[in-house]
């Protein structure tokens, strides 16, 4: 069984809202998939430096929420 066919079964088995919500969520990607979007090599490798920098500093949460202009889940 592929990947694809366990999560089309998966999603079947899913009641009412819990079904709606991932149809949504797929729904999202799907919409969203564009190559646009996607990352070059360098992009990748700068990416994956700054994940794997000890001194990697996060921006705080009350600030992400000011830049964006809305509550950002936690």
């Amino acid at each position: 069984m592929t990947k694809l066919q366990k999560f089309t079964k998966f999603v079947e088995a899913l009641s009412g809202q819990q079904r709606e919500d991932v149809e949504r969520l797929m729904e999202s990607v799907m919409l969203n998939y564009d190559e646009r979007y996607k990352l070059s090599a360098e992009q990748e490798a700068e990416i994956e430096r700054r994940i794997a920098d000890p001194n990697n500093t996060v921006v705080p949460h009350d600030e992400i929420e000011a830049i964006c202009g809305r509550p950002m889940p936690r």
